[in-house]
């Protein structure tokens, strides 16, 4: 029906990675959340609980699912090394954290309770949360390798209520519980798939921040931007069939991820990614020119040369930069 409500989802539809924690009992709620969480103090508004956890870790993020089944009050000093990012997928969560009261409604606010001051939650009875937790050091270092600035130590609001904030950090969540989903039963993750997510957790974390917007928004000074693209064109020629992504690039360069897009866009009117395809697919043709079919070169061979795994999207990424396939470019050799 258009325009309908969606339902909140059920605690299994929601929850990821193993169960961590189930029990009745709230003294062995509050040890073993304790125990995997942070230090904290659980009081239960009246009745009994059913505290539920599940979780699944990417190192230096995790992603952890908590349904009590009851109205709690969640007491907390201070965490140590950790933001955790409560995101209510029903209920309500109350948040007094900061000098900031606010109440996280589901899919309309999140809260975001970072290391430096104690917290107190009121949680609803028919509370369901997605937890993201990212570790500091690693935040902080991501955050100055987007700005290229060593003294940025990103101050997080506790409150995120813009909508596109929000939807981006749900989308987040159900990225991850996607990938657990695809790789259920395996010994691990592949390490290319996990680092990307540690990546897009802790951007869409830092997005969601109004100050953190604002510094990525600042001029980049010419000079310097424009030494960081010579120096990666540089390296993108001398090796061009590595997977370079544009956050290696930059750190390989010096400056932020921001200060090398805004240098490409200015200094070659394209991206780092662009140049990079560009430049393999350059590489590319003039192997498919110089070739002999008689000496068994193929369009594959030289598709793998030159980094493509998918020799389908390299006919289709060469026809759109050269105008022909491959296939047409070595039969004319």
């Amino acid at each position: 029906m258009s325009g309908a409500a969606l339902p909140a989802p059920t605690y299994e539809q929601s929850a990821v990675g193993r169960l961590l924690v189930s029990t009745r009992s709230v003294e062995e709620a509050e040890t073993c959340g304790s125990r995997l969480l942070s230090p904290h103090r659980l009081k239960v508004s009246r009745g009994g609980i059913n505290a539920r956890i599940r979780g699944v870790s990417l190192g230096t993020v995790a992603l952890y699912h908590l349904n009590y089944a009851a109205g709690l009050t969640v007491t907390a000093p201070p965490m140590v090394g950790y933001v955790d990012t409560l995101l209510p997928l029903r209920g309500v969560v109350r948040v007094d954290h900061d000098g900031t009261r606010f109440d996280a409604i589901a899919a309309r606010s999140a809260a975001v309770i970072s290391p430096r001051a104690s917290m107190t939650l009121g949680w609803s009875p028919d509370l369901s949360l997605t937890m993201l937790r990212i570790e500091t050091r690693a935040l902080r270092s991501f955050a100055r390798l987007l700005t290229g600035r060593d003294d940025t130590d990103p101050r997080l609001a506790a409150r995120v209520h813009p909508p596109d904030g929000v939807a981006g950090l749900h989308g987040l969540a159900q990225l991850i519980r996607l990938t657990a989903t695809q790789f259920a039963g395996a010994d691990a993750w592949p390490a290319a798939i996990t680092t990307r997510l540690r990546e897009h957790a802790m951007l869409t974390l830092l997005l969601s921040q109004p100050d953190f917007r604002s510094l990525m928004t600042q001029e980049v000074r010419g000079p310097v931007a424009r030494a960081a693209v010579q120096a990666a064109v540089a390296l993108v020629d001398s090796r061009p069939t590595e997977h370079f992504t544009t956050a290696q690039l930059a750190r390989e360069v010096g400056v932020s991820v921001r200060t090398l897009q805004l240098g490409f866009r200015a200094e070659q009117d394209t991206t780092p990614q662009a140049y990079l395809l560009r430049t393999r697919l350059s590489g590319a043709r003039a192997d498919l020119l110089a070739a002999r079919t008689l000496d068994g070169v193929t369009v594959a061979g030289i598709a793998h040369r030159w980094g493509f795994s998918n020799v389908g999207r390299f006919a289709e990424q060469y026809r759109r930069a050269h105008g022909e396939r491959p296939a047409q470019t070595l039969r004319r050799t």
